[in-house]
């Protein structure tokens, strides 16, 4: 397999799983990390926390960007399973599970609709910790979101995706 003759010929390339359960947003995000950052690999596109999680135990990528509410399994069980190394990009369309640890640096939280710009500071971040092989560990933060995550009542739809051919946008329900 082409990832594993590169980790054993010591090649520094960034190899990506995402997991993002609804279509529109997973091709965006997916089409978007391919021209920020064309040196990634991306090894596995999932659409539930099952399959991400069988695709991060098989390639244990460099980094996974993963949607926190996701069928099956959430981003943070998903998380939970991730091999030392590996940097965690959270994404998720509810601003309030925002944790101020994530914004410190320890690792990133975008928020959807994802901008290109806001994607770009996280692969920066990425790109850093990748070169220079540090990488935290976030079962702290983990355990914070999921703190904040359960006392949080379960809200009602914010966000109606559109997509006309190549392009997706997300409209607030309060726009709509």
């Amino acid at each position: 397999n082409r990832i594993a003759r590169e980790r054993q010929q010591g090649m520094t390339q960034i190899t990506v799983l995402i997991a993002e359960d609804e279509q529109p947003q997973r091709q965006a995000l997916q089409k978007m990390l391919q021209e920020l950052m064309p040196e990634a690999y991306i090894v596995a596109v999932c659409e539930d926390g099952l399959s991400a999680l069988e695709a991060m135990q098989q390639y244990q990528p460099n980094l996974a960007l993963l949607d926190i509410r996701m069928p099956g399994l959430s981003g943070l069980e998903v998380a939970r399973s991730a091999p030392d190394g590996t940097q965690i990009v959270f994404t998720t369309a509810y601003d309030e599970y925002a944790v101020k640890a994530f914004e410190a640096g320890a690792v990133d939280y975008l928020l959807k609709p994802i901008k290109p710009e806001r994607l770009q500071q996280a692969i920066n971040r990425v790109s850093e910790r990748h070169q220079t092989k540090t990488a935290p560990d976030i079962s702290n933060l983990i355990d914070a979101l999921e703190t904040k995550l359960r006392g949080a009542p379960n809200k009602s739809i914010k966000w109606v995706t559109a997509s006309v051919g190549d392009t997706v946008k997300m409209f607030s329900i309060d726009d709509v």
